[in-house]
Parts: structure tokens; C-alpha cells; sequence
């Protein structure tokens, strides 16, 4: 066993015992207080929530429709080891509405600036999930060299539409409807814990966030045109992609849906000349929910990669996901 896999091993029993267990983190928090600081941006007080001390500060960015209490079960355990943000987009969880449209320019535009005013310090970790895996190639794009890596979960592909259009699929789900903005509370609530799923779904099921998700999924295809997929960087990227072939419960075209998705997360790895790609057999499109502590490995591996130890994606070959 390598040095590195020892301390893998290590930090991994460290995680499982830390403080900040599932049951403390944010207990008493309501809809009400925010449990972070909201700064003004963009005519837009957004709310951000960051933990822990570090010389490398973590960013998540949730998907559609998600607030930061998605993170809960990845947030407070990665603050054990470096500085960790969490945070809401405009119209979502404990931040206003703001500018329109929705736009992962304008949201990259203003998450920079919130962590500017916010005094957060480079270089940054981008952590995104699905919708959140776009905004971070828009951020990747125009502030490149504030980052440290680059963890895409499941994300989408700025390809995608046009790929979709090709496979000559009419009914495309990923466009705004009644169903995926006026989701039930089962589905707004996946994978949160327990003592936290009635603040979840109070801020998930808001005129304001409905309002803001149905914006965002309305410019979703305008949003893929402003990606470069040609564009390529040098610092680490991690895709994670789902392995159960989702899509298939929401489609009739669901099969070639996942086919098409699979090959998207595929071409992902060519947005870096240093990239790891791993698909779980055992996990869905919430991977951060799913699968909680393979992506605070996956963290804690873009983490050694910029201390110096460039062998650290390989070496995630051995971890069991």
C-alpha cells in the first residue's frame, strides 16, 4: 500500500468519526434565519454559508431546483479538512430573487462576485452537480485560473440538446413542466437528512424558487450555447456519473436518453488535459446524495493533486464506490 492510499485510508476514519456528524449539522436551523451571511449582488441578496479553515476553499453549486441544504451530508465533513462553501442562487433556499434571465453566465458572473465581496480566497475547488456541473464550465471559462480543480457530478453537457435533436427524441426532459416544478416533497427532500427535510422542502416548494427554476429550465438551451465546448484547461477534473440509467423512468425514449448521456459524461473528460472519469454502478443522477462520501474522496483527491501528488487520480482506482 502506497503513502497515499495509507492516507486515504486514514482520512476516511477521521471523516466517520469527525464532530460535524449527520445529526448536529444545522439542527436548529429554520426557514426563517439563514444559517450563513446574504450579500448583495446583482439586485439580489444572496445567502452563503462557509465552515472550516483551509489554504483551498470548496464550492458547491447544486442543480435544478436545489438549495444548499443538499450538501448537508458532504458540507460539514469536507470543513473538517479545508474551507468549505455552500451557498443559494438567486430565488433559491434563503437568498432573493434576482436578475432574469437565468443564465449560467449571469450566475458564474455573480458567484465570483459573491465570493469576492465575501472575502473567500482563492484557489477554489468547484464542486457542481447536474445544472451546477454547466455552471461550473461557464465558471471554469472565465475565471480559470482562481481554480484549484474541477468535481463534475453528473452534470450536464452543453451538447446535450443538440445530441438529443439528432437522436430525433421530441419529448425532452429536461424542458421546464407542471411535473418537475411542482415536484412532490419525496423528491424535493431525496437524500437530505431526516431532521432537516421539512426546512428543505419549505424552501424548495416557494413561488420565488418555482419561479426561478422554470426561468433557468426556460434558458437552459440558450445557457448550452454560451459553454465553449472547445475550450480546455490544465487543472484536475473529476466527472462522476450515475450508472442506474435514470432517465429511462422518465421517458419512453429513456434508453436512448441514456446512451446519449453516458457519451456526453465520456466527452466531458476532454474540458482538461488532467481528467479521471468514474461511473457508480450503484447510484442515480444524486450522486451527492446517493453517495455522499465518494464525493469527499473524490475532494479530498483534488485536494492532494494541488499539494503536489500527481498521481492521486490514478490512485482512485482503489477506492471502493
Amino acid at each position: 500500500m502506497n503513502k497515499f492510499k495509507l492516507y486515504i485510508l486514514v482520512l476516511l476514519i477521521t471523516l466517520s468519526s469527525c464532530v460535524n456528524s449527520d445529526n448536529t449539522y444545522l439542527k436548529n436551523t429554520s426557514t426563517d434565519i439563514p444559517p450563513g451571511k446574504l450579500y448583495n449582488i446583482n439586485k439580489a441578496k444572496l445567502h452563503l454559508y462557509c465552515i472550516g479553515k483551509g489554504e483551498t476553499t470548496i464550492i458547491f453549486e447544486s442543480g435544478l431546483g436545489g438549495n444548499m441544504l443538499e450538501w448537508s451530508r458532504i458540507h460539514p465533513k469536507v470543513a473538517n479538512i479545508t474551507r468549505a462553501c455552500v451557498y443559494d442562487r438567486a430565488g433559491y433556499g434563503w437568498s432573493t430573487r434576482g436578475l432574469k434571465p437565468r443564465l449560467v453566465s449571469v450566475i458564474a458572473n455573480e458567484l465570483k462576485a459573491l465570493l469576492d465581496l465575501a472575502n473567500e480566497k482563492e484557489p477554489y475547488i468547484f464542486v457542481g452537480h447536474s445544472f451546477g456541473g454547466l455552471i461550473a464550465q461557464k465558471f471554469m471559462q472565465n475565471y480559470g485560473k482562481t481554480l484549484a480543480g474541477v468535481l463534475l457530478i453528473d452534470s450536464m453537457h452543453a451538447k446535450q440538446f443538440e445530441e438529443f435533436e439528432k437522436a430525433d427524441l421530441d419529448i425532452i426532459p429536461l424542458k421546464p413542466t407542471r411535473d418537475i416544478v411542482f415536484s412532490s416533497k419525496k423528491i424535493l427532500t431525496y437524500g437530505i437528512p431526516a431532521y432537516l427535510k421539512e426546512v428543505a422542502y419549505q424552501l424548495a416548494s416557494t413561488d420565488k424558487t418555482r419561479s426561478f427554476l422554470f426561468n433557468e429550465m426556460r434558458n437552459l438551451e440558450k445557457s448550452n450555447t454560451e459553454i465553449n465546448n472547445k475550450f480546455k484547461f490544465d487543472v484536475p477534473l473529476i466527472i462522476l456519473s450515475q450508472g442506474n440509467k435514470e432517465w429511462k423512468n422518465y421517458s419512453k425514449h429513456g434508453h436512448k436518453i441514456d446512451k446519449i448521456w453516458k457519451n456526453l459524461q465520456k466527452n466531458l473528460k476532454n474540458k482538461s488535459s488532467v481528467s479521471k472519469s468514474i461511473v457508480l454502478t450503484n447510484s442515480g443522477h444524486q450522486i451527492h446524495l446517493d453517495k455522499p462520501n465518494v464525493v469527499i474522496n473524490s475532494i479530498n483527491a483534488l485536494l492532494e493533486f494541488h499539494k503536489g501528488n500527481k498521481n492521486v487520480l490514478y490512485d482512485l482506482n482503489f477506492i471502493h464506490f
